[in-house]
């Protein structure tokens, strides 16, 4: 039996991802002058987002 609990992301996050979506080659730190937060501030989401499965990181890691 699996119990499912839903992913709940910070509006930060959220935006993070629709950034990717529209632009899937932006760089860590174009996202963080996007959203103007600290380039670390995006580097914990977006480890957060890989490790529940939201996103996967593909090719080189110049771009995400």
């Amino acid at each position: 039996m699996c119990v499912c609990y839903p992913i709940i992301f910070s509006k930060t996050a959220i935006k993070m991802i629709d950034l990717i979506k529209k632009r899937p080659d932006i760089t860590t730190k174009e996202l963080a002058n996007s959203l103007k937060i600290s380039y670390e501030r995006v580097e914990y989401n977006l480890a957060e987002m890989q490790k529940s499965g939201v996103i996967n990181r593909e090719g080189s890691k110049k771009g995400f």
